[in-house]
């Protein structure tokens, strides 16, 4: 008997592996038909539980599948009291969903809402206030406000954290109750856990974005105890903190700190603070590194959102980032540009979202990404915004040391057969002849080659970047220029012709035998030729007209009568201003020469990514270059700081405190750090800022990465993910649940609702 029932027992154990192989598990609701959905109104009237449980699944997954499932509201409503938790969350989703269709209906469920928030079970009660407070309807208003004055004080953090959001939905339902939303917020910010005073600072953003007298007295506080909230609630935290730093501290970068930076390169190779290399084993003599003094209460926050840079989550890195962007001086940036860096590999949707902040950075601070300029070469696989931010990055870091090298890849790029692409490339060529000038001859020889292509983009843009150079120094390009005036004849694109016959124009005298020619052929086109053509062939006239005169005197009034006759009213007033000023009984104006032939000024290229200065890094504002609904900007800095007396609070005793020990509220050890740190009146040494032993602390290390000209990449990760048990608050049990990020607006890249789904 003993062997026979060993394997029965075994049989059963493997049951229920065995029914979800089969189909029997929650999946099979997706595939219910219209004779299931009839079956609904039964399931929910019957009085067994499993019957309930099995109708509430076949709406949910309706719901899921984009079904009407109105009609089964009434049958809903009726099972609302039930004291079962699984089920009574699922008929509060149902409830929240459609509450807005039938809001007579949905008040029948106020008084179950008000019973369960009393209720034991913490997990009940914050249901009941998120279920309730999700019920847009006026008439509950009241009813709203007591249970969220009720439930921001109650014992359980997570109930706590319910009330946080739900002071956020009372502004939408009236938004003259703004004041007692703002005042649930400010209470919940002195929080003792976590959990709360990360909903309370992402609902902030929401309810009182300018309030920042709220966060004086928890200021300290919250920038000792970043690493100890979850990754989302990270995010919100850096961004209300950076918002509150730019309104209390002066602006740390002077106007004379780029003349005293020392080599982005040599900081960047210490991201992790060994005095090793990691690879020869030498040690590494750095020069020293001048520090410019700054507040100590925004040095608390600099050091305390430091060690992050090397959280596994992409969007706390960008947050870090961006927070030591707006707040520390240029010389304390190449650690945070290797840590965007890496981030860039973790996945192509976190690459789309970080490279564009990258160039942002680049754009003002080009130097911290020198370093890096191999890891924004261009893989054959990448989509094109991808590889178009890449481009504009690799034009903005291009130094005199790393210029041949990246010359060299673009010029491997251009034989792609995605026409854009390479047109982008030559773009980028541009870029970089212009921002030096001491691969201006070279490029424009590369670019001259780029003639000879099939392909009309290609010559197009080679011809629109040659002159772009061509005004940096023509003197010794007097052949490109002749080589230009003969692609006339076989150049189609009126953009690449309008091109040639200015720079004909503008450099007629190193070509004087060329340009009277290449006018009497254009005069022969001119009728079939692109508006743009028209207006540079008119001023080319005019040009020759003022300079040799016996040779161009009757192609002039020509291609002047031509013009008077056209179908634009653009080249008909051109026409009109050339004839009262050049033909004249008298001969030309005076002020003729000064019009036509005076000294063209050097032009400037501005990066494609300028304009995303206008957004704060990280929003969804700045990703997609318009201002959204709900998008605050960056407040300036001060320019006297604030009395920073603000932020001293009176020392705290634990017996005096509210300790939250049974639900993670940190207890007595926690309130002596804070009361500890709370005054913060000692000054941190600049010497130990950016000391990576803080960092091997709280977050798992990260090994350095290697990336040759074959381009292959590997990242090695060791060490353990979890936080130092001495620091950490989320090893402790806050939750029933597993931690989800709270609700966050359009102001961030990602949207989750308030239970992180």
């Amino acid at each position: 008997g003993g062997p026979t029932f060993v394997y029965k027992v075994k049989m059963l154990q493997s049951l229920p592996l065995l029914v979800g192989r089969l189909g029997f598990s929650d999946a099979q609701y997706f595939d219910a038909g219209k004779d299931d959905a009839d079956s609904i109104p039964k399931l929910l009237a019957s009085s067994g539980l499993r019957e309930k449980l099995d109708g509430m699944k076949r709406i949910i997954a309706l719901m899921t599948l984009a079904r009407d499932t109105a009609t089964f509201f009434p049958d809903v409503v009726k099972n609302v009291s039930v004291a079962n938790p699984e089920l009574k969350r699922l008929v509060y989703q149902y409830l929240i969903y459609h509450s807005e269709q039938n809001k007579q209906l949905a008040l029948l469920a106020i008084n179950s809402f008000q019973r369960d928030l009393g209720d034991s079970n913490q997990v009940v009660r914050a249901q009941a206030l998120r279920a309730m407070s999700s019920i847009r309807v006026p008439e509950i208003l009241q009813l709203l406000v007591l249970a969220v004055k009720k439930c921001s004080t109650d014992s359980s953090p997570y109930v706590r954290k319910a009330a946080a959001n739900a002071a956020a939905k009372i502004c939408l339902l009236d938004p003259a109750r703004v004041d007692l939303a703002t005042e649930v917020i400010g209470k919940l910010l002195g929080d003792h856990s976590m959990m709360v005073v990360s909903a309370a600072l992402s609902n902030f953003q929401e309810v009182c974005p300018h309030r920042f007298d709220l966060l004086h007295p928890h200021y300290r506080k919250l920038c000792q105890l970043l690493v100890d909230m979850d990754e989302w609630g990270q995010v919100r935290a850096l961004t209300v903190l950076t918002r509150y730093a730019r309104t209390q501290f002066t602006d740390p970068h002077p106007p004379a700190e780029h003349a005293a930076q020392t080599s982005s390169s040599a900081a960047a190779n210490n991201f992790y603070g060994d005095d090793e290399d990691s690879t020869t084993g030498e040690t590494r003599v750095e020069a020293p590194v001048t520090v410019v003094p700054v507040d100590p209460d925004l040095r608390m926050l600099l050091k305390g959102s430091f060690p992050m840079l090397q959280s596994r989550n992409a969007a706390v890195v960008l947050a870090v980032a961006t927070t030591h962007f707006y707040l520390a001086a240029e010389s304390e940036l190449p650690k945070v540009a290797k840590s965007l860096v890496r981030c860039m590999y973790a996945s192509r949707e976190v690459m789309a979202v970080v490279l564009p902040n990258i160039g942002h950075m680049a754009t003002l601070h080009p130097k911290i990404f020198a370093p890096f300029y191999k890891d924004f070469f261009i893989f054959y696989d990448e989509p094109s915004f991808i590889r178009k931010c890449k481009l504009e990055i690799l034009a903005l870091i291009a130094t005199d040391s790393n210029v041949s090298r990246i010359l060299k890849e673009l010029t491997c790029y251009v034989r792609s057969l995605d026409s854009e692409f390479v047109a982008a490339v030559v773009q980028t060529i541009c870029s970089v002849a212009c921002r030096i000038t001491s691969v201006a001859d070279s490029c424009i020889r590369g670019l001259v080659g780029l003639l000879k292509s099939s392909k009309q983009e290609i010559v197009a843009e080679s011809i629109v970047s040659i002159r772009k150079l061509l005004q940096q120094d023509a003197s010794r390009h007097s052949h490109v220029v002749q080589h230009l005036a003969r692609l006339l004849y076989t150049v189609k694109d009126d953009e690449a012709r309008s091109c040639i016959v200015w720079i004909i124009g503008e450099y007629h005298a190193m070509i004087p035998h060329v340009a009277p020619d290449a006018l009497r052929r254009l005069c022969k086109s001119f009728v079939n030729e692109g508006l743009k053509v028209k207006l540079q062939i008119l001023t080319l006239a005019a040009k020759l007209y003022l300079q040799v005169p016996e040779k161009s005197q009757l192609m002039f009034q020509f291609v002047l009568d031509l013009a008077s006759y056209d179908s634009s009213y653009d080249l008909r007033d051109q026409a009109r201003l050339l004839k009262a000023l050049l033909v004249q009984s008298s001969g030309p104006s005076p002020n003729a020469q000064q019009l036509f032939l005076t000294v063209k000024p050097v032009p400037v290229t501005d990066s494609p990514l300028a304009d995303r200065q206008l957004f704060m890094l990280g929003s969804l504002s700045h990703m997609l270059r318009s201002a959204l609904k709900g998008y605050e900007p960056l407040p300036p800095h001060p320019l006297v700081a604030p009395d920073p007396s603000v932020r001293n609070v009176p020392e705290e005793t634990p017996s005096s405190s509210r300790v939250q020990t049974r639900a993670g509220g940190g207890g007595k050890a926690a309130v002596d750090a804070y009361t500890r740190r709370s005054n913060g009146t000692k000054t941190i040494d600049d010497s130990k800022f950016y000391d990576d032993s803080d960092s091997a602390a709280s977050y798992s290390s990260y090994s350095s990465y290697s990336s040759d000209d074959s381009r292959s990449r590997s990242y090695s990760r060791s060490g353990s993910s979890s936080r130092s048990s001495s620091r950490s608050w989320s090893s402790r049990s806050e939750s029933p649940e597993k931690q989800l990020p709270a609700s966050t607006d359009a102001n961030e890249l990602m949207f989750f609702d308030e239970d992180g789904k």
